[in-house]
């Protein structure tokens, strides 16, 4: 059993090194198949006991090594003491890879079943992989760490990734793990190589595929056609001064005003200003500046007559309370778009709220344990789609802070606006992750957000208070950053010529199962073929 748990930590360090960490801030793609490959290697299915003894580990080293940070959030988000705030950690050894669970439970359940003992081995290797993807994608998770993350740091292999999304890479790591795996344990089959092959297949197609898919980066210096010039200020405001501006604090008040007065002017003139998740310490009312566009508070009216721009900033609204139903939930974490001239524009309230930070996720108990957690803010959840509008017509998206991590949400909100607006241009990501400190949580949150760009092949414009600010082409690649603790504004002109919607904007998951459809028949014929003795069932 010592043996097993040597080659699980293994596993779980290589599977958390394609991802940042506490390790190292530049994941390497070809540990995370690795990791899952000595996973997989020691689950046998025969002892429940010591698989969940097995599981517990894998997932405790990763929670360790990825998510070490989280017992600081906990007490600096939720206001909740270190005794507390500990055991809450390791309780979170069960979240942080909620899928594993779900995997395991599932292929225990189908190892039992007469007929996956009659599929034929090449099937069943491939089976497993796009069941295993299938529960992944479908785990609902706030930071999802999934297997095919890693890949994006070699943006040369994201070919797939426009028409298969995320889920096409997890698919291969999985399919590669299970595949050395079968590989090296059955070895008296002398045609072991081939699900192996095929997996290494498709990772070649997946690349050479890549000119293609992915085209012009935004940032070219070619073919201006559709320049947007933006200034992104990021004002590197502490959590302690952040809190004391919101009750008011004079002193606190005056040097956040300055320092977002000071970013917005400086150097040269933009098209768009923007600030980030919560910039402005005082709450807005939508309803109200709805029927008087231009009661804007001084300090955004100075920014707006003296920069002649639109400023997008992140703030808290009073407006549309009555959508929350809930008298507790008293404000929405919302994008709101400015102008210069017709001042109030719109407002996009935050649909995915943070646990613990933003919300209890306790159901009906949430009412009667709120008073008893005094750091959480019970903002509303948003419930309308808002597509924003340049004054040169670029139209743009604003999911706030973790909202960038689904897919799912980023496909709905990109197609609904396409359907009522018209194309999109690009994304413009509000975020705050000063809460998280000087650790390896604002990467993970910049890594895993990369592949939306790459997916719906947009932009995204990564605006936060402390770092990393930064661009994000639609290749993966960042054009240009801000580091955390800077306090500087980045100066952007976007090249913006008009894409159409990828694959997987259009059908979403539907790629991935046609795919898994073909595949499946393929390699049904393929056991026909080299086993003799296969028939089918």
């Amino acid at each position: 059993m010592l043996k097993k748990i040597t080659e699980v930590i293994l596993g779980a360090l290589l599977y958390a090194l394609g991802h940042p960490s506490i390790m190292t801030l530049t994941p390497i793609p070809l540990f995370a198949p690795l990791g899952i490959f000595f996973l997989f290697r020691n689950i046998h299915f025969k002892s429940v006991k010591k698989d969940l003894l097995i599981l517990t580990v894998f997932c405790l080293t990763i929670n360790l090594v990825g998510f070490y940070w989280i017992p600081q959030t906990i007490q600096t988000f939720g206001g909740l003491s270190f005794l507390v705030s500990l055991p809450m950690f390791f309780m979170f050894t069960f979240l942080v890879l909620p899928q594993t669970w779900l995997v395991y439970f599932s292929l225990n359940f189908l190892s039992k079943k007469k007929f996956i003992s009659k599929i034929g081995p090449f099937l069943r290797v491939l089976f497993l992989a796009v069941i295993i993807t299938l529960i992944e994608y479908y785990t609902p998770s706030q930071f999802p760490v999934h297997a095919g993350h890693p890949w994006l740091s070699w943006s040369w292999t994201l070919g797939l990734a426009p028409i298969l999304g995320l889920a096409g890479y997890s698919f291969i790591n999985y399919f590669l793990a299970l595949s050395l795996n079968y590989f090296l344990r059955e070895r008296k089959d002398k045609k072991r190589i081939l699900p192996l092959s095929q997996a290494l297949i498709i990772l070649i197609i997946a690349i050479l595929i890549t000119p293609f898919t992915i085209k012009e980066r935004s940032l070219s210096t070619k073919n201006l056609s559709h320049p947007l010039n933006i200034k992104v200020v990021q004002a590197n405001i502490g959590n302690f001064m952040k809190v004391n501006s919101e009750i008011g604090q004079f002193s606190s008040i005056q040097e956040v005003f300055k320092r977002y007065l000071n970013l917005s002017l400086e150097s040269d003139p933009a098209d768009l200003i923007i600030w980030p998740e919560t910039a402005y310490p005082y709450p807005f009312n939508s309803d109200v500046l709805k029927e008087a566009p231009n009661s804007l508070p001084a300090l955004i009216s100075d920014v707006l007559n003296r920069s002649n721009s639109q400023l997008l900033l992140g703030a808290y609204d009073h407006g549309a309370l009555e959508e929350s139903g809930n008298a507790f939930q008293s404000v929405y974490n919302s994008a709101m778009l400015l102008d210069s001239k017709k001042g109030f524009i719109d407002i996009y309230h935050k649909k995915k709220l943070i646990p613990f930070g933003e919300t209890l996720p306790l159901g009906p108990l949430t009412p009667y344990i709120k008073d008893y957690v005094p750091g959480v803010s019970f903002f509303s959840e948003g419930t309308r789609n808002t597509t924003f509008e340049t004054n040169a017509k670029h139209r743009f998206i604003t999911p706030i802070c973790y909202e960038i991590l689904d897919p799912s949400l980023i496909r709905k909100m990109l197609n609904h606006s396409s359907l009522t607006k018209g194309h999109i241009d690009f994304i413009i990501n509000l975020t705050n992750d000063s809460w998280y400190g000087l650790t390896a949580e604002p990467y993970q949150h910049l890594f895993l957000a990369k592949w939306r760009a790459v997916e719906f092949q947009r932009p995204i414009i990564r605006s936060t208070n402390s770092g990393i600010t930064s661009v994000i082409d639609i290749d993966g690649k960042e054009s240009m950053r801000l580091l955390p603790g800077e306090e500087k504004s980045l100066n952007i002109t976007l090249n913006l010529p008009k894409r159409d919607a990828t694959i997987y904007q259009k059908i979403g998951i539907l790629s991935f199962l046609l795919l898994s459809i073909f595949l499946i028949i393929l390699n049904y014929l393929l056991d026909l073929k080299v086993n003799p003795t296969f028939k089918r069932s």
